[in-house]
């Protein structure tokens, strides 16, 4: 594999390598952490290895069946569907050169694609976007969005060794693209996908961004993380921006600490564009016991209940530090 996923093994991965930056753990992160892992096979490739992948692998065929069942339990509510089965196509090519599946956190993603190509029909083919996504898993939505802008540059930022899932992945589908790892350097680095770990976040700010994407990670960020981000939005965005957020109202994370949509360092200045409950975080298929869910006539639907929180999605143009 690459010098990038070697260089991000063996400081997040290895003993003695560089610890994850601790004003970015929330005690979420900690948890989930546990959880990454990558080793080296047979042949000397540092390979994931985690069962966790963010939902983007079947574990079952019955587990496929009840993937399969959420992505149509949210059609009905959700506008555009002809644009998002074109989307839904492309998708399964890239998650096929990924080695991931076309489970419904890939449909997640691809609603989200759709929203954005929805809103950024004036782009030609041929502009140059410089889009940053914020905590992107396995890096699904990165390459897809590059798939669908081919001209674009995709900057992800994340902790250290969700870092390496997004790297591995994201050049399985885009092999013959320049991938480039940030590492705090003063001069902007010119590449179709560059890996930024968390710890050189300001590292981001001699860069001109377009499009800014968070998919439900601020949702698992302390307060002061999310600052953060929104002061690096806020001095990196162009004016004519776009920011796409789409977290839980209101999160509890397991050491305390409370992650609220509303709460973020949202400014009067911000133009929202949209904003609602968002139609595709709706409804979770195969939880027999859950205790919220849809009635019809005053029971339950089996195996479907509601999320465990309200999800929100904002589309917005940040107020910016930048002058006309």
């Amino acid at each position: 594999m690459t010098s990038i996923v070697r260089s991000l093994y063996e400081r997040y991965y290895e003993p003695g390598g560089v610890p994850e930056e601790s004003d970015y753990l929330s005690s979420h992160w900690v948890e989930e952490g546990k959880d990454l892992l990558a080793e080296r096979d047979d042949s000397g490739e540092i390979v994931p290895t985690s069962v966790y992948y963010w939902g983007c692998r079947w574990k079952s065929f019955l587990g496929r069946w009840f993937d399969a069942a959420h992505r149509y339990v949210h059609l009905p509510g959700i506008s555009h569907r002809g644009r998002i089965f074109r989307i839904s196509r492309i998708s399964e090519k890239v998650c096929h050169r990924m080695g991931l599946d076309s489970t419904y956190n890939v449909f997640r993603q691809v609603c989200t694609a759709e929203l954005l190509e929805r809103h950024l029909r004036h782009v030609s083919p041929e502009d140059k976007l410089r889009m940053l996504v914020i905590g992107d898993g396995t890096g699904v939505l990165s390459a897809l969005l590059k798939e669908m802008f081919p001209s674009c540059s995709v900057t992800l930022v994340d902790m250290g060794k969700a870092l390496l899932y997004q790297a591995y992945h994201c050049q399985l589908a885009h092999p013959r693209q320049v991938h480039s790892l940030e590492e705090g350097g003063a001069t902007p680095v010119n590449a179709d996908f560059l890996y930024c770990p968390t710890e050189n976040l300001s590292a981001l700010e001699k860069y001109d961004f377009d499009v800014a994407v968070n998919v439900a990670s601020m949702q698992e960020m302390n307060a002061a993380t999310i600052a953060k981000y929104f002061g690096l939005l806020r001095r990196s965005l162009r004016i004519n921006n776009l920011f796409y957020c789409c977290n839980r109202e209101s999160k509890t994370l397991i050491g305390g600490e409370i992650s609220a949509f509303y709460n973020y360092p949202w400014l009067p200045k911000d133009q929202t564009l949209m904003e609602e409950t968002c139609p595709w975080h709706r409804y979770i298929v195969g939880r027999y016991r859950a205790v919220n869910g849809p009635k019809i006539f005053g029971f339950r639907i089996p195996f479907l209940s509601y999320f465990d929180g309200l999800v929100l999605h904002r589309l917005a143009v940040l107020a910016t530090e930048r002058t006309p």
